[in-house]
């Protein structure tokens, strides 16, 4: 996947941000900075500096919370929805080309396996 992100100049950890700045306005949320330092679990400086890079590269702006001028919010751009779809696409391939051999009661079983792998997890 890291092939992937070579043409947009971004790194993983920038894509990731991307993807949950996106997860998180799909479901209504207006995203701030320490949300993503939560999620992410880094330090203000980390986050600021990435953001900061996303910002200069034209796939998100950062603006005030007109609720609460303390707080940092994030919203996509155009440019960033756009590598959001890219990558549905790539991991949409990828999932296909994982189980193209696979018969359905292959599928299955694999299908089970994960779902009780996710249960031990949950212990």
């Amino acid at each position: 996947m890291d092939e992937r992100l070579l043409p947009h100049n971004i790194t993983s950890q920038q894509a990731r941000i991307v993807g949950f700045i996106n997860a998180e306005q799909e479901q209504g949320k207006v995203v701030c900075q320490k949300d993503i330092e939560k999620a992410f679990e880094l330090k203000g400086s980390s986050i600021t500096s990435l953001l900061q890079g996303l910002e200069r590269k034209g796939f998100i702006v950062r603006h005030l919370d007109p609720s609460d001028e303390r707080r940092k919010c994030v919203a996509l751009l155009p440019k960033g929805l756009e590598l959001v779809r890219e990558f549905a696409a790539a991991f949409h391939e990828l999932d296909e080309k994982m189980v193209r051999d696979l018969t359905l009661e292959q599928l299955e079983t694999l299908a089970q396996a994960l779902k009780l792998m996710a249960h031990n997890l949950e212990q």
